[in-house]
């Protein structure tokens, strides 16, 4: 099959893609677009909206003390709610990739968790 045949299909295809995270963002780049608003790109949870929902610092040993990546998986896949049922975090499951988070949970863990 010659490659013009293949143009039509190949920009039909591209168009069905999901607009979610473009395909293969890596942790920092879906950082950067999904959670820096309120993590702040430092991971510590001085912006206006991270101060609004008291957001942990990611910076500090104290969070990261019985967080394992499972349990940061979860929540970015669910969201979190606080004690009353308001929402805290939105869930990202079905707006970002299994892949995508997996890549977000090892970013932060290595960029702001401290190192043991």
């Amino acid at each position: 099959m010659k490659l013009f045949r293949l143009v039509p299909f190949l920009a039909a295809f591209a168009l069905a893609m999901p607009l979610t995270a473009a395909a293969g963002d890596d942790g920092a780049t879906v950082f950067k677009k999904k959670c820096a608003t309120c993590h702040g790109k430092d991971g510590k949870g001085k912006t206006d909206m991270g101060e609004e929902l008291k957001i942990k610092d990611l910076t500090d040993a104290a969070t990261w003390k019985d967080l394992t990546d499972e349990k940061v998986e979860k929540q970015v896949n669910d969201g979190a709610k606080d004690e009353s049922g308001k929402e805290r975090m939105t869930a990202f499951k079905g707006k970002l990739s299994a892949e995508e988070i997996k890549a977000v949970v090892a970013y932060v863990r290595t960029t702001f968790a401290p190192k043991k």
